[in-house]
């Protein structure tokens, strides 16, 4: 067995393990979406980290159980094999000199394909040689960034000062034994740090902003409460777990998914103890909201746990308000159960191995070409089976669309690559039968380098629709034999043919002096749709972009040549593959660009651009500002977006009575939690003479019509004489 066979195996084996581990997981979590709690689901994703994390032990030391997989072994030779396609081509019986001409063209498929394939072998067996190295980089990478991580949490604690207040510490132990945190804890204030967040796994201590030294009361236990349940479940522990199996598995898409889950679960079982301890929903959403404002912007290490990320506040808002939710954790013997059941499915999946076999195929003989691709393709193409289409033509009779559809959930826009030739050579086939009042029954091809598609349809008023079978050509091996290309599968003639990718699609890319591509390159570009029209429009656009990957990159993200037009026209800077893919994924469309042009904003950049979609920043957002006075530079409107000062609120707030406000007023009031409510409730105690500092100050001393009376040794002392001439009345 090759080494490369059996680095191959080894990694489909392990992939093949860690997706069904994955999978097992996901299948628990979404049964316990309705039925279960956060507090189980997190349970189902840590464990599901830590068996990652044992897997690789487990491996070495459980028993082995094999399961043999048959491997043909190809007999028949490359020459033999084009030998006879060339000869069985028309005839069934051919004359000497067919004979002859097909045995100088085997020999010639035999040398070039010898000469490919030993190529292909080559790299390929580097590439095997070196994924080891380049996979255990990029683990140490990840490694490096959890220690700065580390790091960066124990320099947020040494930086902190211990809390020695009365008040701190008896809320501190109240909360404490209200969500069961048990063990020695620190409570510390950071002058740095603008999040609550708990740090530490064997010496956990609780971070509390400086700002919290204002706060009410009722939000102080919240927040506390909150981070004391991250202590209680060891939450900083089981982040770990789940960074270091994100690390060791980081090219599994599924592994990164399980983390985020993690997080998400995390945050909402600790406010499920919160509200288990009394905690009153609509208080503890309001407090929610205000903390992710006033101090949701900060970054906490990635080893920390936060409060109050703005990411995930929708969703909690709503399960916190969500009176039917499950809150409850996990009793122990449910727990043990699920460590069992974790252990057995990590454990037999651990043992299981694959072997493989050699095996003969039917009749002595092996395919020498490459096998068939899955899927409804391979079976129109090698079982002879049809496929649908449909047609519709535009009003000025020319062909709009003609869509194969492979299957219930595939299709596929053959419109797209007819060149104007093939489109006027159907307008004159089909045109009688598809005028208004035309109908019939009829059949067209459309013929291609690679192959044929024949159609069988109905044509009525415009449209068309039947079935179509695919015809390869024979002589297309030959000639991409001649380029020095490997014999292509007839799936990959048919992809071809879809495509247009044939001579004049290689030719293209010379001129274009893009790099020689082999023949598993052309394939992929035709299984994305990269058709010889969309390479000729993106290369008139000036994007030659030197490899045949990078134009199916360009075509996977959806970056058509209108797209690439239309944003040239905007006057943006010409842009590179990964800006137009940027813009793209971004949702930077040419209609944004002329929105925001409309609005006043001209100095546009990508960069700009894409700050602005990152914040949201829509131009109904810029719009309904305008029509309230402000008209804001692209830095302002950030500004507004990451504070939550919106229309809505500026509306609000001027009909609470504080109009034409400043941008920086504007902050300060919804960074200091101040509302239009908070200001009519302020006005109903008897405060009627209030501006943007007083009614802060009051905010943060807590008045409400609970408490009308601040505590005046912190309110600052410019506004003291102004508070006593207001109590007097």
């Amino acid at each position: 067995m090759t080494p490369i066979l059996v680095t191959t195996v080894v990694f489909a084996e392990t992939l093949v393990k860690i997706t069904l581990l994955m999978a097992a997981a996901s299948g628990i979590a979404a049964y316990l979406r309705r039925r279960g709690s956060a507090a189980s689901r997190h349970l189902v994703w840590t464990l599901a980290a830590a068996s990652l994390l044992l897997f690789p032990i487990l491996s070495t030391v459980a028993p082995v159980l094999n399961m043999a997989i048959p491997v043909t072994v190809p007999i028949a030779s490359p020459a033999a094999l084009a030998a006879s396609d060339v000869a069985s081509r028309d005839d069934a019986t051919p004359t000497m000199a067919v004979r002859e001409s097909a045995a100088r063209a085997a020999a010639a498929i035999a040398t070039d394909r010898n000469i490919t394939t030993s190529t292909s072998a080559t790299l390929w067996q580097r590439l095997i040689a070196t994924a080891p190295a380049m996979f255990l980089a990029v683990v140490m990478l990840l490694i490096a960034r959890l220690a700065l991580e580390r790091w960066r949490a124990h320099r947020v604690v040494r930086r902190a000062v211990a809390i020695d207040d009365h008040d701190w510490l008896r809320l501190a132990r109240e909360c404490a034994d209200s969500v069961g945190a048990r063990g020695r804890f620190v409570i510390l204030i950071s002058r740095e740090q603008t999040m609550p967040m708990a740090v530490g796994v064997w010496r956990p201590a609780v971070v509390m902003p400086a700002v919290a030294e204002s706060w009410p009361e009722d939000r102080r236990r919240a927040v506390m409460l909150h981070e004391l349940a991250h202590v209680a479940r060891h939450d900083c522990f089981t982040q770990l777990l789940a960074e270091l199996a994100c690390a060791l598995y980081w090219p599994h898409p599924g592994v990164w998914w399980m983390a985020r889950r993690q997080r998400v679960e995390r945050e909402l079982a600790c406010d499920d103890r919160v509200l288990a301890a009394g905690t009153s929903p609509r208080d503890y959403a309001s407090h929610l909201l205000e903390v992710a404002y006033a101090v949701g912007g900060g970054r906490a290490p990635a080893l920390a746990v936060a409060m109050a990320r703005r990411r995930q506040l929708e969703g909690r808002l709503l399960a916190v308000l969500d009176a039917a939710r499950n809150r409850t954790t996990p009793a122990r013997r449910s727990r043990v159960a699920a460590i069992a059941g974790a252990a057995a499915i990590v454990g037999v999946l651990a043992a299981a191995s694959a072997t493989l076999a050699p095996a003969q195929p039917a009749g002595g003989h092996a395919s020498s070409a490459e096998p068939a691709l899955d899927g409804t393709a391979s079976r129109i193409a090698e079982q002879g089976l049809a496929g649908t289409w449909d047609l519709r033509l535009s009003a000025d009779g020319r062909i709009v669309r003609l869509r194969l559809n492979e299957s219930d959930t595939s299709s596929y826009g053959l419109a797209n690559t007819i060149d104007h030739a093939e489109a006027e050579k159907l307008r004159r086939a089909l045109l009688p039968a598809l005028q208004p009042g035309g109908a019939g029954n009829g059949q067209f091809r459309v013929e291609r380098d690679a192959g044929t598609l024949v159609f069988d349809g109905t044509f009525r008023a415009g449209v068309g629709a039947g079935t179509y079978t695919f015809e390869p050509n024979r002589a297309f091996p030959v000639e991409l034999a001649k380029r020095s290309f490997a014999r292509p599968t007839v799936t990959d003639q048919y992809l071809f043919t879809r495509t247009n990718i044939g001579s004049a699609f290689i030719d293209e890319l010379a001129a274009q002096r893009y790099a020689r591509p082999d023949l598993s390159q052309l394939v992929d570009a035709a299984r994305h749709g990269v058709s010889l029209d969309y390479l000729r429009q993106m290369g008139q656009l000036g994007y030659r972009v030197g490899g045949l990957d990078a134009l199916v990159r360009l075509k996977d993200h959806g970056v058509t040549p209108e797209f690439a037009r239309a944003l040239r026209a905007q006057r943006l800077a010409p842009l590179s593959v990964d800006e137009l893919v940027s813009a793209r994924q971004r949702g930077i469309s040419p209609e944004y660009v002329s929105e925001l042009r409309a609005l006043g904003y001209t100095d546009l950049s990508l960069a700009t651009l894409a700050d602005a979609r990152q914040h949201g920043i829509s131009p109904e957002y810029v719009r309904a500002l305008q029509q309230l006075g402000y008209r804001l530079a692209h830095a302002d409107l950030v500004r507004a977006r990451e504070h939550g000062v919106g229309p809505e609120y500026i509306g609000e707030m001027a009909g609470a009575g504080f109009e034409h406000l400043t941008l920086d007023d504007l902050i300060r009031l919804r960074q200091a939690g101040v509302d239009a409510s908070y200001v009519r409730e302020v006005r109903t105690i008897g405060y009627t003479d209030l501006t943007v500092d007083r009614v802060i100050a009051f905010r943060q001393q807590g008045v409400t019509t609970t408490n009308p009376a601040p505590k005046l040794k912190q309110v600052p002392w410019a506004r003291f004489h102004a508070l006593i001439r207001q109590w007097l009345k």
